[in-house]
């Protein structure tokens, strides 16, 4: 008898050192980031989101390695932080800590690839500086870092369109709007 109960001890502490080493994808479903990128300056609120419940207490979120600060479980299925890191496509793994049975399992939840990191662009030059308030004029701006999906603003009107041309220069068209600076 003594002999059995050891051996379904033995078996279910087994078990569970197996099921506490599973990736956290087994456990928690695959997840998301959105945004998926944001600049190395940091500050983005980044939303990852489980396909599973996240249960347990987040003992950590990481972006490449570098901890998030002021984690934030908001839900269920949803977590919450504001990572900064250098510029480059990294993993993000949520460190839970769970119990099954009594006893504590770690949990990881990793978005593979899951944020992309960027320079903030910057402007070197705009020419012309000035075009009449009816709008309509082009206008090159001569920078770095410029990406797919920027948006340009003349004050609080967006550009009525823009085209990427290169990382460093950009042709955009002025939307109307009041005279002055």
């Amino acid at each position: 008898m003594v002999f059995r109960r050891l051996v379904t001890a033995l078996a279910l502490v087994a078990a569970l050192s197996a099921y506490a080493a599973q990736p956290a994808y087994a456990l928690l479903g695959l997840g998301t980031a959105t945004p998926n990128q944001g600049t190395v300056v940091g500050g983005t609120v980044v939303n990852i989101q489980a396909l599973d419940s996240i249960a347990g207490t987040v003992e950590s979120v990481t972006f490449g390695g570098v901890p998030a600060t002021n984690v934030q479980l908001v839900g269920l299925f949803q977590i919450r932080c504001p990572p900064a890191h250098a510029a480059g496509h990294v993993d993000i793994v949520v460190h839970l800590q769970n119990t099954l049975l009594g006893l504590p399992v770690d949990q990881y939840l990793t978005v593979s690839g899951g944020y992309d990191y960027f320079n903030p662009p910057t402007i070197a030059s705009v020419n012309p500086v000035a075009g009449p308030v009816a709008g309509g004029t082009s206008v090159t701006i001569a920078g770095a870092n410029f990406r797919t999906g920027m948006s340009v603003k003349f004050g609080p009107n967006d550009a009525t369109s823009i085209s990427l041309n290169s990382a460093t220069q950009m042709t955009v068209t002025t939307p109307p709007g009041p005279a002055g600076r």
